[in-house]
């Protein structure tokens, strides 16, 4: 039985990893999609600067890259509309299940912190989970996409108020 051994990456092909890893990091906290091909030719340009003639950021190379940072792309984006928004906001469960009556357990969260009345004490609540997940790339992603969501429905209210 053979086994396969994984080639891993050289000295230079692991720094344009890295550096294509974080263009590509910085890209998407500022909203910006990136194709595949994108991600391709930012890769070749960064092997040219740092001079590793030899690199080719071929379609293997690619798909490599994606699966060591796991990065999936979406074809028709991952935002909800306005409508599937507020249906996701309306029929989702509370965070905690716990019965009223147990009061000799710990304070759930909402007891700890109290209710939030306000979109601003919503985003600061936001600004604290992304500050914490800041590590974590894909739930900082998530938490970008729901501040994004958030602002975006906050904006359009304020238009619709005289």
């Amino acid at each position: 039985m053979s086994q396969m051994r994984r080639n891993p990456l050289s000295q230079q092909g692991a720094h344009i990893d890295e550096l294509c890893f974080d263009w590509f990091s910085r890209a998407r906290v500022d909203n910006i999609l990136i194709s595949g091909e994108m991600v391709r030719q930012k890769a070749k340009q960064i092997a040219d600067e740092v001079g590793y003639a030899g690199f080719l950021a071929s379609s293997g190379w690619l798909q490599k890259w994606r699966k060591r940072h796991n990065i999936a792309y979406n074809a028709t984006g991952d935002s909800l509309d306005l409508q599937e928004f507020e249906a996701v906001l309306v029929k989702s469960e509370p965070i905690s299940n716990r019965d009223d009556d147990d009061d000799d357990d710990e304070p759930s969260p909402v007891q700890l912190i109290g209710p939030i009345f306000s979109i601003d004490e919503a985003m600061m609540q936001l600004a604290r989970l992304k500050e914490f997940a800041r590590d974590d790339y894909v739930s900082y992603q998530q938490l970008l996409s729901l501040e994004n969501q958030w602002s975006w429905k906050w904006n359009n209210f304020k238009k619709e108020v005289p």
